[in-house]
């Protein structure tokens, strides 16, 4: 199960929801298009998406599964501190510049506490976010 923390600066009440698992996981069909695979009903959408493929038909239940787990990907919500655009991002160690200003100064949502705000540049954000919802 994830959690949703919700960041609030103190300071001009910018707030940022954040899901303690900090990324998103899409399953793409044979077109291309990015299927969110979403708790609680992944199982549902992985089952789908497979079926739109010819060759799973006949399949056994593991070689879906395999197959399934080559359509994957990984996608991670970062933020701008320049401009306070949020972005998704190729999981990765840190995440790339900014599509909207190409600032290289990002964060991962989840590492936003302790950080200035990106909004009003003056307060920090709280270190520990408040809770706010689960999944």
């Amino acid at each position: 199960m994830g959690c949703e923390l919700t960041y609030t600066c103190p300071g001009c009440g910018f707030a940022l929801p954040v899901w303690d698992n900090g990324y998103r996981t899409y399953i793409r069909d044979p077109q291309g298009k990015k299927h969110a695979v979403m708790h609680p009903c992944e199982r549902d959408t992985i089952d789908h998406v497979v079926a739109l493929y010819p060759d799973t038909k006949g399949m056994s239940p593991v070689e879906r599964e395999n197959f399934a787990g080559q359509l994957f990907i990984g996608r991670q919500e970062g933020i701008c501190l320049d401009c306070a655009k949020r972005f998704t991002s190729s999981v990765a160690p840190r995440p790339k510049k900014c599509r909207h200003c190409k600032s290289a100064n990002t964060v991962w949502l989840e590492d936003i506490g302790g950080k200035v705000c990106p909004k009003c540049k003056v307060t920090n954000i709280p270190s520990d976010g408040e809770f706010t919802a689960i999944s």
